[in-house]
């Protein structure tokens, strides 16, 4: 306690002298402080109280941590702000001079960050447990909207309902799409490993879970990031859907819109069989496809995107379409190898010219 009294009256002195013998102090407050060896080899200081602009003519630049209070003191010239002129940098070289312990600090946080296999590939995966602990959170946050939708042609799973919508109109939230989509768990990843100097996937989730209403909560400001980000994914998945549908309908105008069964947001035939919609009884799971090649023996490599191995155990998708927006290929949904992060696909059985008659 007088160690940290000792410590107070010592700053305050150390900023009357500032004042004295310089003037033109400059405090800015920051949220976030971090180092990249990538990007600069360089400390970052970000999330300020005020812009950064208003440091311009200080003679003496204070920065102050938010979260301890622990203050930064700099000379004009040291500080360079980054090319969005939201962040300020310094070589991790100098500021070691100045902060040697929390140079040691930040950089050891670093290599933990680069040997942490938090791989969102992996994470967004049922083995890892995190897509179940994202639910959890979002029952637990939302209890009043927990349900699921129970009307003709829309049979849910659980789910989080009547806020957030998917779409305009719909019950079904967005929120349902978090546990498995990799733009949202990156968000999550990053702002864990920003906030915690020792990072395992058990530690992954149950941070999850104790921040929950900070993470998801309906105030969150975090909150609007995560669904900036899932529904850009999730709108150009439904506009590709609609997009094939319209297609087929186009090459084959023989079919009737009875012919065609297109499920509701969160339906059990989506969610849980794979079934993106059906053709006369037949289902098909919808992927976009920005180039194909054939090889050698005739395999057809496919470059693609949120492909998965494990629809080949799925007894209700019969095939998988690929569309570029313009044109549609069909493979039977066997024989295939995909990479581990679901953008490459190799088939080995041939295109299926007419599988919708």
């Amino acid at each position: 306690m007088i160690q940290n009294i000792m410590q107070f009256k010592l700053i305050n002195v150390l900023k009357e002298t500032i004042n004295e013998n310089y003037g033109g102090i400059g405090e800015l407050t920051f949220k976030k402080m971090w180092y990249s060896p990538e990007y600069g080899d360089s400390v970052y200081f970000g999330d300020f109280s005020d812009d950064i602009s208003t440091l311009s003519s200080s003679e003496k630049i204070i920065l102050v941590d938010d979260k301890t209070n622990e203050e930064y003191f700099f000379e004009p010239g040291m500080l360079k702000p980054t090319k969005n002129r939201k962040s300020l940098m310094i070589k991790i070289r100098q500021f070691g001079r100045l902060y040697p312990k929390e140079a040691e600090k930040l950089m050891s946080k670093e290599e933990t960050k680069s040997n942490e296999r938090l791989d969102v590939n992996t994470l967004k995966t049922k083995a890892s447990g995190v897509p179940e602990t994202i639910l959890q959170a979002l029952k637990e946050t939302y209890p009043n909207n927990w349900g699921k939708i129970s009307e003709p042609d829309c049979e849910t799973l659980d789910g989080v309902i009547d806020i957030f919508p998917a779409q305009p109109g719909e019950r079904w939230s967005i929120l349902n799409f978090f546990d498995t989509n990799p733009g949202v768990i990156r968000l999550l990843v990053n702002r864990y490993m920003d906030e915690n100097d020792s990072q395992t996937q058990e530690g992954f989730k149950q941070w999850i879970l104790d921040n929950k209403e900070d993470l998801f909560g309906e105030n969150s400001s975090f909150l609007q990031d995560l669904v900036k980000r899932n529904l850009q994914s999730f709108e150009n998945g439904w506009k590709l859907e609609s997009e094939v549908i319209d297609i087929i309908k186009r090459k084959y105008p023989s079919l009737k819109d009875e012919d065609f069964v297109q499920y509701c947001l969160g339906s059990v035939k989506d969610r849980v069989s794979g079934v993106d919609f059906k053709v006369n009884g037949k289902g098909y799971q919808t992927k976009p496809s920005s180039k194909m090649e054939r090889g050698k023996d005739g395999e057809i490599k496919v470059t693609t995107y949120g492909m998965r191995d494990w629809y080949k155990r799925k007894p209700e998708i019969d095939y998988i379409i690929y569309s570029n927006g313009k044109d549609i290929a069909v493979f039977p949904n066997k024989k295939y190898w995909v990479s581990k992060d679901g953008k490459t696909v190799v088939h080995y059985d041939k295109m299926v010219p007419n599988s919708f008659v």
